[in-house]
């Protein structure tokens, strides 16, 4: 009455690998398309490189909304190229904040003394009113 069927796993094996295989293609052109962005600035080597380290060191701050700024100011400071630096913040991003911070935050606590906090992984108002001394000066003490 039934029919049975028999699940063909290659099938999605295969399918499966074009996807994954799909995507990592889509990566490594997003990633070739920014080194040729980088390359192609009308600057010395010195100002591409020096604009991208500050870009990328900025993102390692804990303050979210200045990267942009902050970037471009210390790209100035230090004559370097303010493209280079908008395009060094993608060191920092939704994917590597967690990693980022996670260090920093371990270093800052190692550096000044302030106990390990038990942080909750529910992070609310009243948690970020009572606790930014004890959570946010050990990430900039690092980063400064």
């Amino acid at each position: 009455m039934y029919k049975e069927v028999k699940i063909r796993w290659s099938f999605y094996i295969i399918n499966f690998n074009l996807h994954y295989k799909n995507l990592l293609s889509k990566v490594n052109r997003i990633i070739s398309y920014y080194k040729l962005r980088l390359a192609r600035l009308p600057a010395s080597n010195y100002a591409i490189s020096s604009g991208f380290a500050c870009g990328a060191m900025v993102s390692f701050t804990p303050l979210l909304g200045l990267h942009f700024i902050l970037a471009v100011i210390f790209a100035y400071l230090i004559r370097g190229n303010f493209i280079a630096a908008l395009i060094g913040t993608v060191v920092g991003n939704p994917v590597t904040f967690p990693f980022i911070w996670g260090l920093i935050y371990k270093i800052g606590t190692y550096l000044t003394n302030i106990k390990l906090q038990k942080i909750n992984r529910e992070i609310n108002f009243d948690m970020i009113v009572n606790q930014t001394y004890e959570i946010f000066f050990p990430m900039l003490v690092v980063v400064l």
